[in-house]
């Protein structure tokens, strides 16, 4: 794999998440500064993700499942179907 198809992998994982996590915020009427609070995550960097300007570490995934209880494979975009934790 070529660095060119690398960055389209990226942004495709980064479109993928940004759009689910956006998703979750808009359907959780929670708001960033509540998310940023209660996740110890930045505005900025929730901001980054949703838009889909950075692809989030693990560590920031974790914090997204746990917050939406969703599995990350529903972050990730491998499932479509929410699965809550349990």
């Amino acid at each position: 794999m070529n660095r060119g198809e690398k960055m389209l992998d990226n942004e495709m994982e980064s479109t993928v998440i940004g759009d689910r996590l956006d998703k979750l915020i808009k359907d959780s009427g929670v708001t960033i500064s509540a998310l940023s609070e209660k996740t110890n995550i930045s505005r900025k960097q929730i901001n980054n993700h949703r838009h889909s300007l950075s692809v989030p570490y693990i560590k920031f995934i974790k914090k997204y499942c746990n917050f939406f209880n969703v599995s990350a494979d529903y972050l990730l975009g491998l499932i479509d179907e929410k699965k809550v934790l349990k």
